[in-house]
């Protein structure tokens, strides 16, 4: 089973307008619908998608915070689908956010694995490139596991194109980790890998979310 396609894919492309006007690109995708609470789907992102922050190597490079507006989630190759995003939770140190939006269409749910694959595995993702528009549809990258890092990220053997941020790493259908940075090489012959955040530290954090979501509803 492979990523799935551009129209059943659960993968948004995300907008942010910060206070000075600027706009910063990302990726995100959908992994509930709160059918009880409006409609309300959740969409998975990276931190520094909604932060004035730089992900690399595992740690986090703080900059001067601008405050968060105008975060939008667009359903790549339906203009017609755009919906602002409300940023629930997040974790600053794993370079993860939630963003709930209220959708007027259905969009699939991401099936998430639980564990992030072997060196050498295949895998996939599906994310909105700086290269395409958000009406040209959705960005299709293969590449192949390559373990773990020292920090304990997960590593795969591409650079992500910018853009690609928050995106979905398939596994035989499976989201099982979620990209996150660029590996850049100090020397030439060094390894350019991407950075992921596995899934199970993923599913971790959507627990831990859900408990305080749910303790926030009924204080």
């Amino acid at each position: 089973t492979e990523a799935p396609t551009a129209d059943r894919s659960p993968v948004l492309f995300m907008c942010r307008v910060n206070e000075t006007g600027g706009h910063l690109h990302g990726t995100g995708f959908v992994v509930s619908h709160i059918a009880k609470v409006g409609g309300v789907a959740i969409v998975v992102c990276n931190s520094h998608f909604i932060r004035d922050r730089v992900f690399v190597r595992g740690a986090v490079q703080t900059e001067p915070e601008s405050h968060t507006t105008g975060i939008r989630a667009i359903w790549p190759g339906y203009k017609d689908k755009i919906w602002e995003g409300t940023v629930v939770a997040e974790d600053v140190k794993n370079d993860l956010c939630l963003i709930s939006i209220v959708p007027n269409h259905q969009i699939p749910v991401a099936t998430l694995g639980v564990s992030y694959p072997m060196d050498g595995t295949p895998l996939q993702s599906l994310g909105c490139p700086s290269t395409l528009n958000f009406d040209e549809g959705l960005g299709l990258s293969t590449f192949r596991s390559s373990g773990f890092d020292s920090k304990g990220n997960a590593c795969f053997s591409k650079l992500p194109i910018m853009g690609m941020s928050g995106s979905p790493v398939f596994s035989k259908g499976r989201v099982v980790g979620v990209i996150s940075a660029a590996n850049h090489p100090q020397r030439p012959d060094d390894d350019k890998i991407g950075i992921a955040v596995p899934v199970n530290v993923l599913n971790e954090f959507l627990a831990d979310a859900a408990l305080n979501l749910m303790h926030e509803h009924h204080a």
